[in-house]
């Protein structure tokens, strides 16, 4: 016997996966969202991309160049 898909949150809306209320991935994407704090297959989301740059070390730089 298959789970019962409950209905998608307000979290989802504008996502591509949701077909009439439901998600085509998820059984319950409220617990999803809830536990996790995002959806992994959301595809109204654009994942933030953070980069540290790190002070390097002019002669170290310039030894690996060659």
């Amino acid at each position: 016997m298959l789970p019962v898909k409950l209905p998608v949150i307000d979290k989802c809306t504008g996502c591509k996966l949701i077909e009439g209320l439901y998600c085509k991935r998820y059984f319950n994407p409220e617990v999803l969202w809830k536990n996790t704090g995002n959806c992994p297959s959301a595809t109204h989301m654009k994942a933030e991309v953070v980069e540290d740059r790190k002070k390097l070390n002019p002669i170290k730089a310039s030894k690996r160049r060659t």
